[in-house]
């Protein structure tokens, strides 16, 4: 009730609003953004400039480790490597009169 009538008020929704606009700038990346980007990395479409003691060499493929870890975290913005648990077990909570509980596993 109060977060609603604080919302109707202009300078907390000029405040939001604001805030949005930055969120939604081209300044930071989105999901699909960063997404495509790694995955590029993953495939070898991308590259880098590499300096070495006989120049900087540009166009460089990026290494194996680069696009391991560009696979590693494109897989953990799709959840693949969450290890799922499942636990089976009762639980009988009793309440009494009073407002308190008693847990027995």
């Amino acid at each position: 009730m109060i977060g609603n009538e604080n919302l109707k008020k202009p300078y907390i929704k000029a405040y939001i609003d604001k805030q949005q606009d930055l969120i939604h700038s081209s300044k930071i990346a989105d999901a699909k953004e960063i997404q495509e980007f790694l995955t590029s990395v993953l495939r070898g479409d991308e590259t880098e400039t590499v300096a070495t003691a006989k120049g900087l060499f540009s166009n460089v493929e990026l290494s194996g480790k680069d696009r391991l870890k560009a696979a590693e975290l494109l897989g953990k913005t799709k959840s693949m490597f969450t290890d799922r648990k499942q636990i089976d077990g009762d639980l009988n909570i009793s309440i009494d009169s009073d407002g308190e509980y008693d847990a027995n596993d």
